[in-house]
This record gives C-alpha cells, sequence and structure tokens, in this order.
C-alpha cells in the first residue's frame, strides 16, 4: 500500500536535488539536470516551472546546440532567499545579510555590552535590527548561522565559550524562534576557513587549514577532503591548549599567545576599562612602530610559529589560513610563521593572511548553512515556507 503523502514527498526531493545541482553546478538546461539528477525529464519540467513561477530559479541564456534548438540555462535566482551571517566576538557583534552567492545587502557592527547568559539578548536584538535594515520580506529569510568562540553542538547549544562566559547557551534555538527560520551555529576558526574556502584565500582547496589569533583566545580549523574535520566531540583543533616553552616552564599557547594577552603585557597603564579600545590602541600601536608595543609582538611571535610548524608537520595541508585580529600585523607576522614553516616542516606549506578581513566568518556560517540545509529536505520547505 503507498505511503500517505508519497507523491509530494517525491516532489519536495526532487525540488531539493534540482536546486542543490544548480546551487553547485549550474547554469544547465533541463536536458543537463535530467541527467545530473536522474529524474525524468516530465518531472523535471514540472519542478522547473513551479520553480521558475516561484522565483527561485530563473533563465540565464542558452547553450550550444546539439543538433537541435538551443537549451535554455537555468540558474538559481541569488536574490530568491537571504541570510543572517553573525560573528560573535569577545568585544564586538559582527553582522551581515547576504543573499544566496553571499553578496551583502547589510553589514554592521557593534561593541559588546554584556557578558554571560544576558549576551544572548544583545545578540538576538543585534539580528532582528539587521534583517529589519536589510527590508527583505520574511518568507525570503531562509536561515541565521552565527560564529562562536567555544564548542557548541550540532543543535547548535554553546557548550563552553571562556570568552564569552558561556556554558550551555542555546544560541541556535533561540536565534531560530526569534527570526522564525532554521539556526546554525559553528566555532569561529571554523566559520573563517569555510568562508575563506568559499571566497577568499582557501577557494579550490581540499586539504587546509586556519589558525585564528584574536580576542577570544588561539584556535584552529582543518579541512579535510573538502570539508571540516572536527573530531569526536567537536573540539578538533584547539590548538590553544597546546603546550609551548621550555618544559619546566611550559604555558598553553592561548595564555602566551591570544590578542587579550598581548594587551595584559602591555602594560595596566596603557589599558582601557572598554576591552575594544585597548586592543585597538595596542594594535595600532604596533602598526605605528611603538617599541614596547613590538617587543611584547616580537616575544610572541616565537611560540606562534613554533604551533604552526607543528601544525603543518601534523597536518600537511596545502595552505595555511591566518585570522582574527593580528591581521592587523599580518605583514609582520606572517612572514615569520612562513620562515619557520620553512625551516623546521618536510612538506611546507604556504602560510596566507585571511582574504576576507571581518567577513571570514560570516560567509562562512552563511555557507555552512547551506551545505547543511541542502543535505535534507527541508532545502524547499521549513514548517510551510520556502527555504532553502
Amino acid at each position: 500500500m503507498p505511503l500517505s503523502g508519497k507523491p509530494r514527498l517525491i516532489r519536495e526531493i526532487n525540488r531539493t536535488l534540482i536546486l542543490d545541482v544548480l546551487r553547485t553546478e549550474g547554469p544547465l538546461s533541463r536536458a543537463a539536470l535530467a541527467a545530473r539528477t536522474g529524474v525524468s525529464a516530465p518531472a523535471i519540467s514540472r519542478v522547473v516551472a513551479d520553480l521558475l513561477e516561484s522565483g527561485w530559479i530563473r533563465e540565464v541564456g542558452t547553450g550550444e546546440s546539439t543538433g537541435g534548438r538551443r537549451p535554455v540555462l537555468l540558474a538559481v535566482n541569488p536574490e530568491a532567499g537571504f541570510l543572517v551571517g553573525l560573528d560573535v566576538r569577545r568585544q564586538a557583534l559582527l553582522g551581515a545579510v547576504t543573499n544566496l552567492e553571499g553578496r551583502v545587502v547589510v553589514r554592521d557592527r557593534e561593541p559588546v555590552r554584556r557578558r554571560g547568559p544576558a549576551l544572548l539578548d544583545q545578540v538576538v536584538a543585534f539580528a532582528r535590527m539587521l534583517v529589519e535594515r536589510a527590508g527583505i520580506p520574511r518568507e525570503r529569510l531562509l536561515g541565521v548561522g552565527a560564529a562562536v568562540t567555544g564548542v557548541s553542538r550540532d543543535d547548535g547549544t554553546v557548550t563552553h565559550s571562556p570568552g564569552l562566559d558561556w556554558a550551555d547557551v542555546p544560541l541556535g534555538a533561540t536565534l531560530a524562534a526569534a527570526l522564525g527560520c532554521p539556526a546554525y551555529v559553528e566555532n569561529d576558526v571554523n566559520a573563517l576557513l569555510l568562508g575563506e574556502q568559499w571566497q577568499g584565500a582557501a577557494v579550490g582547496a581540499r586539504d587546509a587549514a586556519a589558525i585564528l589569533v584574536g580576542t577570544g583566545g588561539v584556535g584552529a580549523a582543518v579541512l579535510v577532503g573538502g570539508h571540516l574535520y572536527t573530531g569526536r566531540s567537536g573540539e578538533a583543533g584547539e590548538i590553544g591548549s597546546w603546550l609551548v616553552g621550555p618544559p619546566a616552564t611550559a604555558e598553553p599557547l592561548e595564555d602566551v599567545a591570544a590578542v587579550m594577552a598581548w594587551v595584559r603585557r602591555w602594560g595596566a597603564a596603557d589599558l582601557d576599562p572598554v576591552e575594544e579600545r585597548s586592543v585597538e590602541a595596542l594594535l595600532a600601536a604596533l602598526q605605528a612602530g611603538d617599541p614596547k608595543a613590538r617587543a611584547i609582538l616580537d616575544g610572541v611571535l616565537p611560540y606562534l610559529a613554533q604551533a604552526t610548524a607543528n601544525l603543518v608537520t601534523l597536518l600537511n595541508p596545502e595552505l595555511v589560513v591566518l585570522g582574527g585580529e593580528v591581521l592587523a600585523v599580518a605583514d609582520r607576522v606572517v612572514p615569520q610563521l612562513q620562515a619557520a614553516v620553512d625551516r623546521h616542516c618536510p612538506s611546507p606549506a604556504p602560510v596566507v593572511p585571511a582574504r576576507l578581513g571581518d567577513l571570514s566568518a560570516l560567509l562562512g556560517v552563511v555557507r555552512g548553512f547551506l551545505d547543511r540545509q541542502r543535505n535534507s529536505v527541508t532545502f524547499v520547505r521549513h514548517e510551510g515556507r520556502r527555504t532553502l
């Protein structure tokens, strides 16, 4: 006996397949879609007609003739839906609304005014403000992604984030309820690497690593075969816990090399009660050649270089992307890291600065959301609404 609703489920699966193939391989003709998906030509015609009418796809020209009429090419309409990307940092919230291709519609930043669970309210208000400023219809808001320092579960719960004073905070569920769309939460350095793989310094890379040195700490991300490797409990890449220095006095890398450790070494007389201003002041001093600030950075660089060389030796990546607030002094840092890799690694890899800057993690969670959603039937519908 046929299952109730089976024809509708098949239609949804076919829509998902067609949208997925068009997003990753398009533009394509109807015949090419049938060949790529295995969906029959009549079913392709029905689904394509529906997707054209609803605005999810569009005709973008004609292909080469194989003896008959030139085939019409189809592609996903990048304006069919929009996503919110958030980067929740220790000192600031960064956010953007993008279309399906990652084109930024609205972008903003605001200082963190709270700590602990109360920060969640500020994150929600910030996300709502971005959506309002973008002026997009609610039915076209497909999802929200958030990058955070720390460890999170697949359900979007941030289990451990010392930089934010968070423990078991339901970030994903809270954002989903507030915005009325699915949510995706990712570690900040993983998000950075996804963004750089999509549109930045790691485009085309399948085996790559990223190192983030910022106010939230020091961490790494790993791509294996084009996919993030997160480990058994999602904590792969926590190189901030690596011990560096002589055995008798070894310290965690994060305690030595995180940007807030630089600020503390700079001295109490130079600190501002607002952490973000202290970080900005130190980075400005470094760029201006302040001797004290330069001496602090010079003391940190050997530890970062040691960790980078160890990571390259362990993983044998195609390249290492460097991100975080350290990018403000990349011209001084990258050559030191590259020299250590070239000197000590059996198979050296280039160390390159993140190309997207503050957009890396924002675009990374957008890309991560799209990749996760396309693996289910909710790629097209979510609770009666169109989604992707």
